[in-house]
């Protein structure tokens, strides 16, 4: 399971208006947070979380590095609220 905690990440800094558009994350996905990474943790998933930087972005970078140290990044499953995540697939990130 890969992310960020909710809210600031590093573009706020850059771009103060950074996702001003959009309401806020529901209450209800906040809390499930903690539901999820416990269960996630439990079946011995690792859990890597980077303040201030979005999961997308997290993904995106072991994805390419795994890419640079010679693995093929065969499946790459992302949901997003946003169609940021297509620009990961490279030739060696595949759909």
């Amino acid at each position: 399971m890969l992310g960020s905690r909710v809210g600031q990440n590093f573009r706020h800094t850059l771009y103060p208006s950074y996702k001003s558009n959009r309401p806020p994350t529901p209450d209800t996905i906040v809390q499930g947070l903690q539901y999820l990474k416990a269960s996630v943790k439990a079946m011995s998933i690792k859990v890597i979380e980077v303040p201030g930087v979005e999961a997308d972005d997290v993904i995106g970078t072991l994805a390419l590095r795994s890419v640079d140290a010679g693995y093929k990044v065969v499946s790459l499953v992302l949901v997003l609220r946003n169609l940021k995540g297509t620009q990961l697939f490279t030739d060696g990130v595949n759909k």
